[in-house]
């Protein structure tokens, strides 16, 4: 089975625009990393415009809306999930093989403390 690594790496050169100071030392990880080992992935098709990725009975990702924009590449909203169910982060994201592992974020990202606050907005180019 492969292993797929969870897009949330924060580029430094992107602009970031900070949600209020006092949240400034709030940290995205909130020790509840996602074990693939061993971890059996289930596509569910939810409508015609949602699919979650699913890993061990709860969701990893959400593709929303997706749309070819040719040569092979896929763009879609994508949600990002804590093992807690919480929402870690959103945003466009450009495809070619698997919306998390094989992607590029676009536009405007939010990323979210372990409560679920909004902590940061990230534009990407």
């Amino acid at each position: 089975m492969k292993k797929y690594l969870i897009l949330l790496v924060i580029f430094t050169a992107c602009d970031s625009k900070k949600i209020p100071d006092d949240k400034e030392n709030v940290t995205l990880d909130c020790n509840d990393k996602w074990n693939f080992e061993g971890s059996n992935v289930i596509e569910k098709q939810i409508n015609d415009t949602v699919t979650q990725e699913i890993i061990d009975g709860k969701i990893w990702f959400e593709i929303i809306s997706p749309k070819d924009i040719g040569k092979g590449i896929t763009k879609a909203y994508i949600k990002n999930y804590r093992m807690d169910g919480t929402l870690l982060s959103e945003g466009f994201a450009e495809y070619n093989e698997h919306p998390v592992a094989n992607s590029k974020e676009s536009g405007k990202w939010k990323f979210y403390d372990c409560k679920g606050n909004l902590i940061r907005i990230n534009e990407f180019k």
